[in-house]
């Protein structure tokens, strides 16, 4: 909060300070994020933190949202009206300090249940708790997309068999459900269409979990998803033990099937 208001005296304008922060910060530097939160709420409203946190979206902001930017003399009057430190700005954002960490638990307890299921000769590969995702064009040869899995299980022959997504939907609804739920349509398509090209049969994974699940349409999305391809399971932890078995990760329902996606299916109809 301090370095923010040192912005404020720097800059001369209100998009100065998102220049700034680019400038002097790097993306990983936990700083900058914050320093992107306090610059949301005090100048720009309607952009999200997720678009402000990429350097090379800094013109399109300023070019397409900058006009709704409040002016650097508005923005100071406010700032000077709190008390300093604010702790009502510092529990907004201690809202955040704990982002990700459910995520990271829900992946942790995948890995801990395949160990637990599956003999030695299975070895499932990605980051267990805070860590790059594995991405699938560095596991499977020619692999046309840069999709971010959060593991892989090789069978006992060391090929993969399983590409798995781990997710802890604990409020999402409306746009956000939709962002996912499309992503996960995407990720289904890509994933069989490598694998007919390349005669595989990978098996697709997503394990959810979280209060989340029980909001709008998000499960019927997710069984969708399953329904839609006869390589698709979706699972939540408590469900693994009774749908997910060594010899449907070892299955080759991809090779066996004439039609492996219904894509009307897939894409919602009905």
């Amino acid at each position: 909060m301090a370095e923010f208001g040192n912005l404020l005296e720097r800059a001369e304008t209100s998009a100065d300070i998102l220049r700034i922060i680019n400038q002097e910060w790097t993306t990983t530097q936990k700083q900058r994020t914050q320093l992107l939160r306090i610059f949301r709420r005090y100048v720009s409203p309607d952009t999200s933190v997720e678009m402000l946190k990429k350097k090379n979206n800094e013109s399109m902001v300023i070019d397409d949202f900058g006009h709704k930017f409040r002016e650097i003399e508005e923005v100071r009057e406010n700032w000077h009206s709190r008390p300093q430190p604010d702790e009502t700005l510092a529990a907004l954002l201690d809202q955040h300090s704990d982002r990700g960490y459910k995520g990271y638990w829900v992946e942790e307890q995948v890995f801990q249940w395949f160990e637990k299921n599956f003999g030695n000769q299975f070895n499932l590969e990605g980051p267990r708790g805070p860590g790059r995702d594995i991405y699938l064009d560095d596991v499977f040869d020619d692999y046309p997309n840069e999709t971010p899995a959060d593991f892989v299980l090789f069978g006992p022959s060391d090929d993969p068999e399983l590409v798995g997504f781990a997710r802890y939907d604990s409020d999402r609804g409306g746009a956000q459900e939709d962002d996912r739920t499309g992503g996960n349509e995407n990720v289904v398509k890509n994933i069989t269409r490598y694998s007919e090209e390349q005669g595989l049969d990978i098996k697709i994974l997503f394990v959810n979990d979280g209060p989340g699940l029980l909001l709008g349409s998000m499960w019927d999305d997710y069984a969708r998803l399953e329904n839609s391809a006869e390589n698709v399971k979706v699972c939540t932890l408590k469900m693994l033990n009774g749908r997910v078995s060594e010899d449907w990760v070892l299955s080759d329902p991809i090779s066996e099937s004439d039609d492996v996606i219904d894509e009307q299916t897939l894409e919602g109809g009905s």
